[in-house]
């Protein structure tokens, strides 16, 4: 009965227009770096809030969970209650209640989140909502004055093979998954009111005016046009900062890391590669017995996927290994885009200097 009732619910799933892109209010997005700045360099979580629009999610509003050090038991109970009070208090308040995903920071890990338990907890949100995303916000990249916050969900492929838990290279190769085809990530767009694009322009408008200077010494224009120009030199002058090397150190500490632990795993898979040969034989020989006792008893032959698959029943797992080659393409991209950018800083650097010295050296 369960089963039944599961496959209506799939095929109900399945009728859901799927989205292509994500719409996150202002807000929501303040909400979610005001949480994670909070608690870095702890990972956090929390649950989105919004509805889906046609082919667009929209997410209006968010709330935390709450980090908690119980045992497993006591502290899912906890969150259950956590949330049911909390979907009771946004209803209340008339704010959109439905589900639509969660967010997690990827703390001190440079990007990198794609793990066993993010996979299941996001099965877990597709399983029940098509359409649930999640939002994965960087803190690091952000502090480098790029906001570093992607949408995520899983392939429908990846998707339905991680619900039957047949996740051999079989099944995978089959149905054509890597590390690259597992998850997909949709566009992200920032939408804000009409007040809130006002107050913007209005404060980009403003002269600047160092913190705790008296008002009436803006009186004088000339000292508006000073303040208003050391200003404007010395944000010119941060956007050339070059990164700090501790973010080199610790995306090749890192890479090194998982370098190790993919090449632990593939010498596993050479060596049940190795036995899988030396019992080829064997194995021949077994499945030549089997067709024959088919054809006597008059029955159909034995498919050959369904011999292969049971030949590789003690195959090693494949998915830490998928995992691991996501997560070095992940800290080589942060690698890439950090010395790229440095490399065009210096070249910007070099050029400031021989132009105009005095900005950058006579400034304190």
């Amino acid at each position: 009965m369960n089963s039944i009732l599961a496959k209506a619910r799939r095929a109900a799933l399945s009728q859901t227009p799927r989205i292509c892109r994500v719409q996150l209010e202002g807000l929501v997005v303040l909400k979610i770096i005001r949480h994670c700045t909070e608690n870095y360099p702890t990972p956090v979580t929390g649950q989105l809030l919004g509805m889906d629009n046609d082919q667009v999610l929209e997410i209006t509003s968010c709330y935390a969970f709450p980090q908690d050090d119980d045992d497993n038991s006591e502290r899912e109970s906890s969150q259950s209650k956590y949330q049911m009070d909390m979907m009771r208090c946004v209803r209340e308040v008339n704010i959109d209640h439905q589900v639509v995903g969660w967010y997690q920071s990827t703390a001190n890990q440079l990007g990198s989140f794609l793990t066993g338990p993010w996979l299941e907890t996001q099965f877990a949100y597709q399983d029940n909502l098509i359409n649930a995303v999640c939002l994965v916000y960087d803190p690091q990249k952000t502090s480098d004055c790029t906001l570093g916050i992607r949408a995520y969900r899983l392939r429908e492929s990846f998707l339905e093979l991680f619900g039957k838990g047949d996740l051999s290279s079989l099944s995978l190769q089959r149905h054509e998954i890597d590390s690259r085809s597992m998850i997909e990530e949709l566009p992200v767009t920032i939408h804000n009111s009409s007040l809130a694009k006002v107050l913007l322009e209005y404060l980009a408008r403003q002269p600047y005016r160092t913190p705790g200077l008296p008002t009436n010494f803006l009186k004088e224009d000339s000292f508006m046009v000073e303040e208003q120009e050391e200003y404007e030199t010395m944000a010119f002058v941060n956007r050339l900062r070059i990164t700090d090397s501790s973010n080199y150190e610790s995306a090749l500490q890192y890479l090194s890391y998982d370098l190790d632990e993919l090449a632990k795993d593939q010498n596993k898979y050479t060596l049940f590669l190795r036995n899988f040969s030396r019992a080829k034989a064997l194995q021949a020989d077994a499945l030549r017995r089997k067709r024959l006792e088919n054809l006597a008893k008059g029955e159909e032959k034995v498919p050959e996927q369904e011999i292969l698959a049971q030949l590789l029943s003690n195959e090693p797992p494949r998915l830490e290994s998928k995992l691991l080659i996501h997560e070095i393409e992940e800290y080589s991209k942060t690698l890439e885009q950090i010395i790229a950018g440095n490399i065009i800083k210096q070249f910007a650097n070099g050029s400031v200097e021989v132009q105009s010295p005095r900005i950058l050296f006579d400034n304190p």
